[in-house]
Parts: structure tokens; C-alpha cells; sequence
């Protein structure tokens, strides 16, 4: 699917479809993936050339910044999946579609809207209608899967059912009538968050992305919050203006390696994917916000976040600035024609750290 102007859905774009993976397996294994199980390099060639971490970030900062516009205004989405968003490749602007599910959001009743896989445990089970809160949930499920390569609910209890602590035989409120297989009662919520720091009976051996390597500490404590504490408790799950903040801020302490294209965040001193050399770096500080900048670029252009109070509308919007760095001789100029920042931003190389 695609719309105006080099639209496509989260879908096409981050998630492995058959056809494309079917090419991947035809063709050349990048080095670092030599000595990888086919099975499990296929999903990072599909990874690393869709963006990597870093592009999937930045995508879900547009995504969550969207849905928390309609919050504030009262408005419920109730049908958010990788289907209904759509991102601009060349300048990641994110759109919504669908809009005839939006609803208002009300006290009592409403709609009951979900994907299969996507839905809150409170609507698909049907406790609740759709509410601000379960877009979150949405939300933060689409973001984990995207980010880790994993459901955040298919765990060890519908893996190895027979060697979790928890089979059928477990105390969870669960009718089997309602459900024809252990992945539907996992997408209900009826199984702990395969991340849960206080219940490890639905652990993920060895499935996904390590998450210290695609998610920072905040954004691990949101899942937490979000999928962890709040699977029963609702209004524990983090706002998503606080989402769109926390994913901006990690999309601007990654690096993409030179190597193999992966991304990984700042406080490495190698890739972790290819043990290749990190590149040089410099960080740019404001009152308001920093981030990191990689060599390889001819010019930098300057979001609006790093020199203005973070804004949802247009918190990825470029600015009159735009910078020239020299990596060799350390110095920062403005491009011909735009402003210089001086004043408002300070620099610091990465041997200067």
C-alpha cells in the first residue's frame, strides 16, 4: 500500500514480510551475519536496512507525538497497528489513517475497537471500551515488537508451555473456551509482559534484540510501567507525550555504524553488532536539549527540539540552523546562508569528552 508523496505503512516498511524474506535468504550474509543461524540473520539484514533501531525510533516519537495530539483534544483512536500509521521515508513525517475510528472519549460506553494483537487486555476482553489508555497500550506493543523484533507477550508460556511455571493447570482467570490457542490469550493480557520485573513466568528465551541494546533506561521503565504494571492496572501505562519525548531523546544518542549499518546508542565504545570502530561524535547542547552527531554527514541540520521547549507539533520540524562540522580540526561553522548558533549551542567532540 501507498499513498502521496512516498507514504508507506509501518507495516511494508519495519515489519519481515514473506516476499521480502524470501529475497533475504536468497541473497549475500553481511560478514557479522556469517556465523549467525539463517533463520535469525534474515530478520537483521530486514533490521539493519529498514533504519535499524534508529529509524524506528524517530518514527514512534511521530507516531506517539500524533496520538497524544488527539488526547489532548479528547479524541480516542481505538484502532492503532503498524497498518494505520504511515511514515514519509525521506523526511519521517508520520501520518494516521483510518480517521473514521477516532471517537471521543467517554465516561461511560463508547466504542470497542482493536486489531487482532494490538488490542488492550480491558477491550479485548471485553471489561472496558476503547479509552485513551488503551491506545497507549497499542501503542507501546506496536513500539516493543518494532524495537526488539519480539511481541512483548509471546513468551516462555506459549513457547514452552510444558516447561514455564505457568501451563494450563495456572491459577490466570482464564475462560479457554474464549480463545482458540495460547498466542490469542497472550495478546488478551491474560500472561505477564515477557520483560516483567516482577514476574518472569512469561520470559522470552533468547527471542528478539537484547533490549540494553535497543532501548534505553527510561524507555525499558516505560515498557515496564506501560505493559508491565500497567496489563491490570490501566492507568499506570505512560502518557504518550511523555513516549514521543523519551523515544526523540533516544533517537538522538544512537549512531548508525559505518560496518554493518546497525544502530546503537552513544555510550558504546564499539558496536556491539560488528566490533567495528566508533565514529567520531560531537554533541550539541542547549538549555533545552542535547543530542549527538555522527561524522559522515556534509551538513547538520537542527531540529526544532534542540533549541525550543520540546513541542508535539513540531518538535522534529528543522530550524534556521544548519552546521558544517569539521571532525578534524574540531570546528563548528553554519551552512552558507543560514544562521549561526553561536550562544545558543555548545559543542563537544568526542575526544573532548
Amino acid at each position: 500500500m501507498r499513498l502521496l508523496r512516498g507514504m508507506f505503512p509501518f507495516d511494508s516498511v519495519f515489519y519481515l514480510k514473506g516476499e521480502t524474506k524470501e529475497r533475504l535468504k536468497e541473497g549475500d550474509v553481511p560478514e557479522w551475519l556469517e556465523n549467525v543461524d539463517p533463520d535469525q540473520a534474515v530478520p537483521l539484514i530486514h533490521y539493519a536496512r529498514s533504519g535499524s533501531t534508529r529509524k524506528r525510533l524517530i518514527a514512534l516519537a511521530g507516531c506517539a507525538a500524533v496520538l497524544a495530539r488527539l488526547h489532548a483534544n479528547g479524541l480516542v483512536y481505538c484502532d492503532l497497528s503498524p497498518n494505520n500509521v504511515f511514515i514519509d521515508k525521506a523526511t519521517d513525517e508520520v501520518w494516521l489513517i483510518d480517521a473514521d475510528n477516532l471517537r471521543f472519549e467517554q465516561r461511560r460506553g463508547g466504542a470497542t475497537v482493536y486489531t487482532p494483537r494490538f488490542g488492550s487486555p480491558e477491550v479485548v476482553q471485553g471489561l472496558a471500551a476503547s479509552r485513551e489508555v488503551s491506545d497507549v497500550w497499542s501503542f507501546a506493543v506496536m513500539a516493543f515488537e518494532m524495537l526488539a523484533l519480539n511481541h512483548p507477550f509471546i513468551g516462555s508460556r506459549v513457547l514452552d508451555p510444558e516447561g514455564s511455571d505457568g501451563g494450563w493447570d495456572c491459577d490466570d482467570p482464564v475462560d479457554e473456551v474464549d480463545f482458540e490457542d495460547l498466542d490469542e490469550m497472550a495478546y488478551a493480557g491474560h500472561f505477564p509482559f515477557i520483560d516483567d520485573e516482577e514476574d518472569d513466568s512469561n520470559e522470552a528465551p533468547d527471542a528478539g534484540l537484547p533490549r540494553v541494546l535497543v532501548l534505553t533506561p527510561m524507555l525499558r521503565w516505560m515498557f515496564q510501567q506501560t505493559l508491565g504494571y500497567g496489563r491490570l492496572e490501566p492507568y499506570k501505562r505512560t502518557p504518550l507525550s511523555l513516549w514521543s519525548m523519551a523515544l526523540s531523546q533516544a533517537y538522538d544518542h544512537s549512531l548508525v555504524c559505518p560496518n554493518c549499518r546497525m544502530a546503537y546508542y552513544s555510550d558504546e565504545d564499539v558496536c556491539p553488532y560488528c566490533d567495528a570502530e566508533k565514529p567520531r561524535t560531537v554533541t550539541l547542547e542547549s538549555r533545552f536539549w542535547d543530542m549527538v552527531v555522527q561524522e559522515g554527514d556534509a551538513e547538520t541540520i537542527v531540529p526544532h527540539r534542540l533549541v525550543h521547549p520540546f513541542d508535539l507539533q513540531h518538535f522534529n520540524d528543522e530550524t534556521g540552523y544548519r552546521l558544517v562540522i569539521d571532525y578534524e580540526n574540531k570546528t563548528v561553522k553554519p551552512s552558507r546562508g543560514y544562521e549561526d548558533p553561536s550562544g545558543i549551542i555548545s559543542f563537544k567532540f568526542s575526544e573532548e569528552a
